[in-house]
């Protein structure tokens, strides 16, 4: 895959312009591999690994506004945690209202704890690409974009 040096869009093969920055990508410009070549992810490692760590997602957001790379992996974070967020709320919830109708229930709403071991497993697996320069989606919530 071909990058723009500028924006570092995707670039159709041969192509002269960036369609998304209109900036002219000579062919010996352009990055092949990665954004890390453009040194991007290189210098905004920590803050996309930092994204996967809670609310530590928000002194990404705040910190590497205009790296894409870091976006990329703020917005990953965002979605996860506000999947957690979602999870340990309604376990809560679930957890009060089997609880009140009998204290035997409280083995059914332990077993909603089981939810975390995929989203624990989703935040590995971000950290890991964060931290090679990768710009992969999470399996299952990787096409939500909260962040433009």
């Amino acid at each position: 895959m071909i990058y723009c040096n500028h924006c570092g869009k995707k670039l159709e093969d041969g192509a002269v312009f960036c369609p998304s920055c209109g900036t002219a990508v000579p062919a010996a410009s352009c990055s092949t591999d990665t954004v890390s070549v453009s040194g991007d992810a290189e210098k905004n490692k920590l803050f996309a690994v930092l994204s996967y760590f809670g609310f530590l997602v928000f002194v990404t957001i705040c910190s590497a506004p205009r790296s894409r790379f870091a976006r990329f992996h703020a917005n990953q974070g965002l979605v996860l945690f506000l999947a957690d967020l979602i999870c340990g709320i309604s376990g809560l919830i679930l957890h009060a209202v089997l609880s009140l109708i009998s204290w035997r229930l409280f083995f059914i709403s332990s077993l909603w704890n089981l939810i975390w071991i995929p989203l624990t497993v989703l935040s590995f697996i971000g950290i890991a690409n964060a931290a090679q320069g990768q710009e992969k989606e999470l399996p299952f919530i990787g096409k939500i974009r909260i962040l433009k």
